[in-house]
């Protein structure tokens, strides 16, 4: 239905956003459990 290079480009966009995402829970969480513990 879409051309190859539009479903190459949206899975490399989902891909950095998952990855993005993914680290700034991990930093986030980080930076609660730091602050948290005194």
């Amino acid at each position: 239905i879409m051309p190859v290079s539009i479903k190459s480009l949206a899975g490399s966009v989902a891909t950095l956003a998952n990855w993005l995402m993914s680290w700034v829970v991990t930093m986030t969480a980080n930076l609660l459990l730091t602050w948290s513990t005194g």
